[in-house]
């Protein structure tokens, strides 16, 4: 919910449309109603079942509820969660499900990518981060201040080392595989 408000996609008086797109290539359209009548955002997206390939268009509305601030000015939005009919911040779209829904309305707990995989998976990941280098190396002014290195500069040097580290032992484990 904060997102949407903090982007604008969610506005008082207002119907707005758009698209929102997440960095792995999924994308979402939506149209949002907030007004004294009508509260609610319209989902509009395609859902590909990884089993079969069955493709399914999912075309619904997610209403939401406003309740006044605690501090006394304005009010605090929620979802209505679609499956439960609780008030919520946050909607989840996992385990493939075709509908966005609050945390509690899952059987099983929702886990982040980075807690599932293996640990011996996680030093590779510094070997893909030439993108996150350059993004530090652009914001590097100074490198140096006082003759003490800069916070920056002592945090690619630590990225530096690991993934240093990483490709060691990516190359030991590449060696064994060879073997």
């Amino acid at each position: 919910m904060s997102y949407l408000l903090k982007n604008g996609c969610i506005q008082k008086d207002k119907y707005i449309t758009g698209n929102l797109s997440w960095t792995k290539g999924s994308n979402i359209s939506f149209a949002s109603e907030y007004n004294d009548n009508e509260a609610y955002i319209r989902l509009m997206y395609t859902s590909t079942n990884n089993r079969t390939n069955e493709v399914t268009k999912n075309d619904y509305k997610i209403y939401f509820t406003s309740i006044p601030s605690n501090l006394g000015k304005g009010e605090v939005l929620y979802f209505v969660c679609p499956v439960l009919g609780k008030r919520c911040r946050i909607l989840y779209n996992c385990y493939g499900s075709l509908i966005w829904k609050s945390r509690e309305a899952y059987r099983n707990r929702i886990y982040y990518e980075s807690q599932i995989e293996p640990k011996s998976i996680r030093p590779f990941k510094y070997l893909f981060s030439d993108r996150k280098f350059e993004e530090l190396y652009k914001r590097m002014k100074k490198t140096y201040y006082r003759g003490k290195p800069t916070r920056l500069k002592k945090r690619i040097d630590e990225l530096t080392r690991k993934h240093d580290h990483a490709m060691q032992y990516y190359h030991l484990f590449e060696k064994a595989l060879i073997k």
